[in-house]
């Protein structure tokens, strides 16, 4: 990094010989690099931080969607937390995470030896960096006051400095920006005042596209400093109003608008969650987010969902069920939804505490309802989306194996909804077969290990599993035994 802090600091420390102290001189390099240099060598910087930052985020991410490679189109298995290792026997060292006997010690030591190295160099990277990446980005946004976004250089600047900027905030403040940290939060006053950027823009999708990326990342800065901005009521009052506008935005970047007013009846009063799923109102159809642009769009819902009021927290999460509703069948958004969805629900039900950051109560018919549409949607992807089917099969099994959100009567209703997935008797046309057969080994298990995982197995379920998994089908030994084992419960 020291030599991207040679290229790209903007002031030098100089000592005044008469009062025997430092001083800071401004250094004009901003004005020394042209346009396209600048861009080059900040694109270096921002892909050796990147690079450099890796083992750090990976750590601090408590929902897994920061890294594409680990979520977005792995389908050789589902991204499962480290608990899962203490649950399934099938898993190498299943109790190794316990520490029972020491093995872990000396890893775990290092690890923490190395993250507190990692943030302390991005806090002095930030330091050095930030007033070049200040003045950078008020040379440049002056673009959004005028009719020609995108004629040059500046909307790339502007996108490179909130990239490396993130990646700054992501190291060096894990859970929250301080009220202390005044260069930032004055840089994030300064990206209000034109936020949403390119409100009005239409025209190169790649243009669209930058924009989109720029405000999403303003939204997770909002959400950081909102969840710090307690010591200063002042701050706490300006960040609220910050809040509201990026809760709007991000509802909006999934074609989602809040109405305003609830029309919800009389019996629905008291059904905060029915309520909050009312309010919104879908603005534009079928919109299709690139996946590693949704990947983060999630991560900054949570994070704004973590700071709101409860009302536009339900708002948040509501709208993310009603997106994994909405979009695509066959696409990698379905399967992120599905996996960000499951996630909150695991991290409500854990017993660690310091998890249970948000309060999804009032959310559980919401969440109740969109469990029970998930074998449906099994059912209608059949084998043209195996992660996103794997990912709802691994929901499925954490709701009735970990979780009280399906009452009897519920979990009834989905037992005879997941018999399609293996064969029902269709009088025109006789046994029609679902999708069972067709999946993957792995499915294939963790299909019958919800079935498993519930009190009773009823008798046409059972009955259609064992139809399914019938001798002369093809379907692998191993999947009959487990089948015998399932079923005999």
């Amino acid at each position: 990094m020291r030599n991207f802090f040679s290229l790209l600091e903007t002031k030098t420390a100089t000592k005044a010989a008469d009062a025997g102290r430092q001083s800071e001189s401004v250094n004009t390099r901003t004005s020394l690099l042209t346009q396209g240099s600048r861009l080059s060598i900040m694109q270096s910087c921002y892909k050796y931080m990147s690079a450099h930052a890796r083992p750090l985020l990976e750590s601090d991410d408590d929902l897994w969607f920061m890294y594409a490679d680990r979520t977005i189109g792995n389908t050789k298995a589902q991204t499962v937390s480290d608990i899962d290792s203490c649950f399934y026997p099938d898993s190498p060292a299943p109790f190794a995470n316990l520490g029972l006997f020491g093995e872990a010690t000396a890893a775990a030591s290092a690890a923490v030896d190395t993250i507190a190295s990692l943030r302390a160099q991005s806090k002095e990277s930030f330091e050095r960096l930030f007033p070049f990446l200040q003045e950078t980005w008020m040379e440049s946004v002056t673009i959004f006051g005028t009719n020609n976004i995108g004629s040059d250089k500046s909307l790339e600047l502007c996108a490179l400095v909130l990239q490396i900027l993130q990646t700054l905030w992501r190291t060096a403040h894990v859970e929250n920006v301080p009220s202390s940290a005044r260069d930032l939060i004055g840089f994030l006053r300064r990206c209000m005042v034109y936020f949403p950027f390119g409100r009005q823009y239409v025209g190169d999708a790649q243009v669209e596209e930058t924009l989109l990326a720029m405000n999403i990342k303003v939204c997770e800065l909002v959400a950081l400093v909102n969840l710090g901005a307690a010591e200063s009521e002042e701050l706490a009052a300006e960040s609220q109003g910050w809040t509201q506008r990026a809760t709007r935005f991000v509802l909006q970047a999934m074609g989602l608008k809040p109405s305003g007013s609830s029309s919800a009846n009389k019996a629905e009063q008291g059904k905060p969650g029915q309520q909050a799923s009312q309010r919104l109102q879908a603005s534009v159809a079928n919109v299709h987010l690139r996946p590693e642009l949704f990947e983060h769009l999630l991560l900054a819902l949570w994070r704004l969902a973590q700071g709101s009021r409860h009302k536009d927290t339900e708002l948040l999460i509501a709208g993310a069920v009603h997106y994994a509703r909405s979009c695509a069948l066959v696409s990698t958004s379905k399967t992120l939804c599905i996996r960000f969805l499951t996630r909150a629900i695991e991290i409500h039900w854990s017993r660690n505490s310091s998890l249970r950051l948000l309060d999804l109560a009032p959310l559980h018919s919401i969440f109740a309802e969109w469990v029970l549409s998930l074998p449906k949607l099994m059912w209608q992807l059949r084998d043209r989306n195996q992660p996103a089917s794997a990912a709802a099969a691994y929901a499925l099994r954490l709701v009735c194996q970990r979780t009280r959100l399906l009452d009897d009567s519920a979990v009834a209703t989905l037992q005879a909804s997941l018999v399609p997935l293996f064969c029902v008797a269709v009088p025109s046309k006789g046994v029609v077969y679902g999708p069972f057969r067709t999946y993957p080994l792995s499915l294939q298990k963790a299909v019958l290990e919800v079935v498993g995982c519930c009190s009773q197995c009823p008798s046409n379920l059972v009955q259609a599993i064992r139809d399914c998994v019938a001798s002369d089908s093809g379907v692998p030994d191993q999947i009959q035994v487990l089948v015998q084992e399932t079923v005999i419960c």
